[in-house]
């Protein structure tokens, strides 16, 4: 079964890498994408297809005060609008995983599972010298489902995060504008075509960060009677804590209009409850696949 499951995602990365590098002359060339009008005013519509590798941990006061760790695989997929001087996107974001406590003689792992939801919008403000900055908001609305056997009766913890994110963003021009030639330690030649680069940071801050979370220890007696309820004595904590997102990203376009991106991505939650506190952050490495999705032609 594993070995099947490898096969077919290896499989399935391959299709993934083969569509993408598919030559599209139509839409664009490499020096087509170049001029005099700033690269990171340029409209670019595309679909994104993200995987990255992660360090992740999280705490939860009402079951334990023991830190959780692990490296589970992120997935994302996002829809994204730029219109020169306004920038949308919708992203989903799934991270599945295994995650050990950090005492070495306490053996069961806790299972994590983590989906995201987050639309952001980005308005132009000015530019410097090739130097783009941006400012906006980000909705996010996020969950963690968790499972722990060796926590009996606290086993499974659940909570919703809504949080709307104040954000800015400055953005570098990079592109290479002519061709370059030459040789390699004066043996290998080498021929360097026009090429449309980026290289942007965003900071995230939340303006507003919402929860929704049980109380002070998980176990109720909903769970020992006819009519059992998930959400037994949970609570809805608005401007409950704080939440702060990052993102650094190094964008390539190619020859046919599409984009590979490389990203470091970090971020850290904390509720703001004194017992019953959760904590969450990760580090990500990131390598997102944007294929550009032509304008529809007004009839």
């Amino acid at each position: 079964m594993i070995s099947e499951y490898i096969k077919n995602t290896f499989a399935g990365f391959g299709l993934l890498i083969l569509v993408f590098l598919l030559p599209a002359p139509a839409r664009c060339s490499p020096t087509d994408s170049l001029g005099k009008e700033p690269v990171i005013n340029r409209p670019f519509r595309s679909l994104q297809f993200g995987m990255a590798l992660t360090s992740s941990v999280f705490r939860d006061f009402a079951t334990s005060p023991l830190f959780y760790r692990g490296s589970p695989a992120q997935y994302s997929l996002a829809w994204a609008k730029e219109e020169g001087k306004r920038e949308r996107r919708l992203l989903v974001r799934y991270q599945s995983g295994s995650f050990s406590p950090e005492d070495k003689e306490i053996k069961t792992p806790s299972s994590a599972t983590h989906l995201a939801l987050q639309y952001s919008r980005l308005w132009y403000l000015g530019n410097w010298h090739k130097t783009d900055l941006r400012v906006g908001a980000m909705l996010d609305v996020s969950g963690n489902l968790r499972i722990n056997p060796a926590l009996q009766n606290n086993a499974v913890g659940l909570e919703i995060f809504q949080t709307l994110f104040v954000s800015a963003r400055l953005s570098r021009d990079l592109s290479r504008q002519t061709e370059k030639k030459g040789k390699f330690l004066g043996l290998i030649p080498y021929r360097r075509i026009p090429r449309r680069r980026t290289l942007s940071f965003q900071l995230n801050a939340a303006l507003m960060n919402n929860s929704f979370r049980n109380g002070y220890i998980y176990s109720n007696q909903a769970n020992i009677t006819n009519k059992p309820d998930i959400f037994y004595n949970y609570r809805f904590n608005a401007f409950s804590g704080y939440r702060l997102n990052t993102a650094l990203e190094y964008s390539i376009f190619l020859s046919n209009g599409n984009a590979i991106r490389y990203s470091w991505i970090w971020e850290a939650l904390q509720t703001g409850e004194e017992f019953n506190r959760f904590e969450m952050g990760f580090n990500a490495i990131q390598v997102a696949f944007l294929f550009q999705v032509p304008k529809r032609e007004k009839k």
